[in-house]
């Protein structure tokens, strides 16, 4: 804060999660920007939930007593170049299935909601947040929410792998849902998706395909 204090024309962009809300009730579509519940605290795995809201709050207790603007980017699911194929991510998982040549494997029942943004479109959101954003949280990520069953489908399409659904659905039990409302970014910044999933799945398959090629080039 006192190297802060000591730069007037300083602007600080501080990349936090949706992870600050804890699990997403299952009965909200979107979870809004304004949304107040915080993770739980006697839950060590939303440890790293709870850690990102407390950066937030220091952040924005240091932007409080400064003139210069710290917007907060909560980021979401993303998808493209350099996301890892051997992680628990479902979208670098299934490239990894398909480049292999399949089957695409889905380890749950596959009704997970979930949306991704591609990674240009994350780094173009970040720059202008940092130049033009303001001392408030914004969502970066994906407004078009898809089971993971779905985006397995998508890719196998694309690729022509099959599936292999690890359980069928419970018909008892809701789908847990990671899926922002993004309203702020358009508004203040006029900023929207534009990379459909279709495009962001060809786009991180020529990537890793490349990748692999010039790996294997002597």
């Amino acid at each position: 804060m006192e190297f802060m204090s000591r730069q007037p024309s300083l602007r600080v962009l501080f990349l936090s999660s949706g992870a600050v809300y804890g699990p997403q009730p299952t009965q909200l579509s979107h979870i809004p920007e304004d949304y107040p519940l915080p993770p739980d605290t006697d839950d060590p795995a939303q440890a790293y939930g709870q850690a990102k809201r407390e950066a937030e709050r220091i952040i924005s207790s240091a932007c409080a007593s400064s003139a210069f603007p710290c917007p907060i980017a909560r980021c979401f699911a993303f998808a493209g170049p350099h996301l890892p194929l051997d992680q628990h991510f479902a979208f670098g998982n299934f490239i990894r299935d398909a480049l292999a040549g399949g089957p695409i494997q889905i380890s749950g029942d596959g009704t997970s909601m979930r949306s991704y943004l591609y990674a240009s479109e994350l780094a173009a959101w970040l720059w202008s947040l940092l130049i033009r954003g303001e001392s408030i949280t914004y969502h970066v990520g994906s407004d078009q929410e898809m089971s993971i069953r779905k985006l397995a489908q998508a890719v196998s399409a694309i690729t022509g792998t099959s599936i292999d659904v690890g359980r069928e659905p419970d018909p008892n039990s809701r789908p847990t849902r990671y899926v922002p409302a993004v309203t702020r970014v358009p508004a203040h910044l006029g900023l929207r998706q534009s990379i459909n999933l279709t495009a962001t799945i060809e786009r991180t398959l020529a990537w890793h395909r490349d990748k692999i090629t010039h790996e294997a080039t002597p």
